[in-house]
């Protein structure tokens, strides 16, 4: 019996063995590498191209014109007109070329051109471009009236005539330098020459040789005729004309004359005004002159100037007009506008 129950305890401690569940073994991963790509080059980035950044608006500036203004296509009394702005009107100046002597306007939906004289304005004018022209690029302008010749001499024929501040488009020079071949809507080719004596401009030198640089026959711009304005015997006392201005009859009156030394030395003009404002304006067609209002005090007018006076309503104004400079011959031919204020 004892022998049979050893028996039975050595098979159940043997089954109990078969049953248990074997322990399982901590198992070590292996150490995977994993291989590491360079890293891939990045695009090169591709800079868009900002939208170019657009010119700033420029808000017209209101001015004042002092005088009956013609308007026109470019900066030059020989530049097609497109129309005219009567005295004491306003204006919207956009812009003044380079050289101060015209302001751009908007006009009738576009643009036009007007002299800087003949406009009263408040505020700083911004520079702006004073039109295509063809040619290099320059510009000058005239410092007295000059004759536009066929070619670069004064022997050659005048195709017509610039006044004073005028802006000329420059195209070229011929070889010495001595003239400008310059943009002239006018001529029958659009083009004409002109002595560089007569032209203001910032850098002659930069300025191209037109064409092959074969010099043509060249002579300088000979001084006008010495033929002496007629001798009107006006005085003082006996003016050459005498005017009335008031709201109710002229507004403005425009007078042409010309005086020469030594036969006419000056001229005298009249006027009253109903009103205690009024404004003159002085242009110099040929030679270069000066007017002065003689009861105001005022110094004298000079080509191209305008300038505002207070006077005495109803009292008889002189105006007495005189060469610019002294001379042995002095000749010149000018306009005169009066006009009043308020």
């Amino acid at each position: 019996m004892k022998n049979t129950a050893l028996i039975w305890i050595a098979l159940i401690v043997l089954l109990s063995g078969c049953d248990a569940s074997p322990s399982t073994p901590d198992v070590v991963l292996p150490l995977f590498v994993t291989a590491t790509l360079p890293p891939s080059a990045a695009p090169p980035s591709t800079r868009t191209a900002s939208p170019p950044t657009a010119a700033p608006t420029i808000d017209p500036i209101p001015g004042t014109t002092t005088s009956e203004v013609n308007v026109r296509v470019e900066p030059s009394t020989a530049s097609q007109s497109l129309g005219t702005i009567p005295p004491f009107s306003t204006v919207q100046v956009a812009g003044k070329e380079s050289f101060g002597y015209w302001l751009r306007i908007v006009f009738d939906d576009g643009n036009g051109w007007v002299r800087a004289d003949y406009v009263q304005v408040s505020g700083e004018v911004p520079l702006v471009d004073a039109g295509a022209g063809s040619g290099s690029g320059a510009r000058g302008a005239i410092l007295r009236g000059v004759n536009v010749r066929s070619g670069p001499g004064g022997d050659f024929d005048s195709l017509g005539l610039l006044n004073q501040r005028d802006i000329v488009f420059i195209m070229g020079k011929n070889s010495s330098g001595g003239w400008f071949h310059i943009s002239y809507p006018p001529a029958p080719e659009g083009a004409g020459w002109v002595s560089a004596d007569f032209v203001e401009i910032a850098n002659a030198v930069a300025i191209p040789i037109f064409g092959d640089g074969t010099p043509l026959a060249e002579t300088s711009e000979s001084a006008p005729e010495k033929i002496a304005a007629p001798a009107d015997g006006d005085t003082a006392d006996a003016p050459l004309a005498n005017f009335a201005l008031s709201p109710a009859s002229a507004r403005a009156i425009q007078f042409d004359g010309e005086i020469s030394a030594p036969d006419d030395l000056e001229d005298w003009l009249a006027f009253s005004s109903s009103q205690s404002e009024i404004a003159i304006q002085f242009l110099c067609k040929t030679g270069a002159a000066q007017v002065e209002l003689t009861l105001s005090g005022l110094p004298p007018i000079g080509c191209g100037e305008a300038q505002s006076a207070r006077v005495e309503p109803g009292v008889v104004q002189l105006l007495k007009i005189t060469p610019a400079s002294t001379g042995d011959w002095v000749r010149a031919q000018f306009e005169i506008r009066i006009a009043i204020s308020n």
